[in-house]
């Protein structure tokens, strides 16, 4: 049986995906979030990250989320 790593960045954009599909934009956000915070960081993650968050109404500034991981 194959365990999960909570590094694994793919286990974080497919949850989100998943969250995305069912309308769900607050847990996929949260989720990518999660895996920012774990030091994650892809052009994958970050595009996922992007549009869950446009998708909820948090607007993101220069110094947002997305800022803070582009270093």
């Amino acid at each position: 049986m194959a365990e999960l790593a909570p590094n694994n960045e793919q286990y974080y954009v497919n949850l989100a995906a998943v969250a995305m599909d069912r309308g769900n934009s607050l847990l996929a956000a949260e989720t990518l979030e999660k895996a920012a915070a774990w030091g994650i960081s892809s052009p994958d993650l970050l595009h996922h990250l992007a549009v869950a968050q446009m998708d909820k109404g948090k607007a993101m500034g220069d110094k947002g989320m997305m800022g803070g991981m582009m270093k």
